[in-house]
């Protein structure tokens, strides 16, 4: 749906606005990233102190919620934020197996709880 309004009152600076009407709940957009020493890598080195796995969740439902649930490995020892956006790894803290041959699995899964609004258009 295109809006165009007149010069005047409602024209404001953008005289056209574009409405996009859908009828389900728009998915998420969900992204993880790793930091260390404030540069994101995809390695965490014992020297440069604590990294953070960051989760970010764009949602443009804004009466979404979400359940976040992350699947950690004890020997990581990690603390995840009140907000359960970030996890915080102390590098020397971590205790690896040998059989993980240097790597870290972890996993995290977000639920999107749907609040339904109805609208109803009157003519």
């Amino acid at each position: 749906m295109i809006l165009t309004f007149e010069q005047g009152v409602n024209g404001a600076v953008h005289s056209e606005h574009i409405i996009n009407v859908v009828e389900t709940n728009i998915t998420p957009s969900i992204t993880m990233s790793l930091q260390q020493n404030s540069i994101e890598s995809n390695q965490i080195a014992k020297n440069l102190g604590e990294a953070v796995i960051n989760l970010v969740i764009s949602d443009s439902n804004s009466q979404d919620t979400h359940k976040i649930d992350w699947h950690l490995p004890e020997y990581l020892s990690a603390q995840i934020s009140a907000n359960q956006l970030q996890v915080f790894i102390d590098p020397w803290q971590v205790n690896l197996p040998d059989e993980n041959k240097g790597l870290i699995e972890l996993s995290v899964t977000v639920l999107t709880v749907v609040i339904l609004l109805i609208a109803v258009v009157s003519h």
